[in-house]
């Protein structure tokens, strides 16, 4: 690969060799921050199907309790038309007036009982209705993604695992950058990539700046960085380099 083409082309040569660590570090920092975008993507996905999961439990939770309720009002209404048979039946047998009125009476409690739940199913019945088509469609819509979201789990776990083994390769690799280039200068990079994201930075040569804080280097610097010498923003303590 470019890195260790880069590596055999400038043998003994420490600069180079401490600017193609650098280059590896980012290579395998840009990888990372792949890996790390792809799970967050991951993440967001699992939270939005878990949404959409928790939607479709809503519904059939909704279509089922009207359910229940339409078939206990349905069975509420089977066993009072039974006592309301077995009271008509019982009139047949009454002789006494009192008792007659009185079983009339019940009779006439029982209809209307059966008039007011019969009502209440009737209006029932539409928001039934209603309720069971939502999640009908709901169920549809939740199996389509599902499917696409079994698809996108797959893939990005797919690329997550391609950027890892590239990585974990790079990083195989280290060793012998690091095994080339001055303990000094390693020591000063590790501790510089505890404090910054990007420790060694370019120098800006249209503005003679530090690419990474905008300061101003010295004009001496300048040229010493020219040379391939490592120098140091006075600012923010990174390593300024040109190729």
């Amino acid at each position: 690969m470019v890195i260790e083409e880069s590596l055999s082309m400038k043998e003994g040569n420490p600069f180079f060799l401490f600017i193609d660590l650098i280059k590896l570090d980012q290579a395998v920092h840009t990888l990372v921050v792949k890996r790390d975008k792809l799970n967050d993507d991951l993440r967001l996905a699992q939270h939005a199907f878990d949404e959409k999961k928790e939607k479709l439990e809503a519904a059939r939770a909704r279509y089922f309790a009207l359910k229940r309720d339409m078939d206990s009002k349905e069975s509420e209404i089977s066993s009072l038309r039974d006592k309301e048979r077995v009271k008509r039946a019982s009139l047949e047998h009454v002789s006494n007036p009192r008792e007659y009125m009185a079983a009339c009476a019940q009779l006439d409690d029982i209809t209307k009982k059966i008039d007011h739940i019969e009502d209440e199913l009737l209006k029932l019945v539409s928001i039934y209705e209603q309720a069971e088509s939502e999640y009908d469609e709901c169920k549809n819509k939740f199996e389509h993604d599902q499917i696409n979201f079994s698809l996108l789990v797959h893939e990005k776990n797919s690329d997550i695992v391609l950027l890892d083994q590239e990585a974990q390769s790079l990083m195989s690799q280290r060793v012998t950058y690091e095994a080339r280039v001055p303990l000094e200068w390693r020591e000063k990079y590790d501790a510089m990539k505890l404090k910054v994201e990007n420790p060694v930075v370019p120098l800006d040569l249209d503005n003679n700046s530090c690419s990474g804080c905008f300061y101003k280097v010295p004009l001496n610097d300048v040229a010493a960085i020219k040379r391939h010498k490592l120098i140091q923003c006075k600012d923010c303590f990174r390593f300024l380099y040109t190729l």
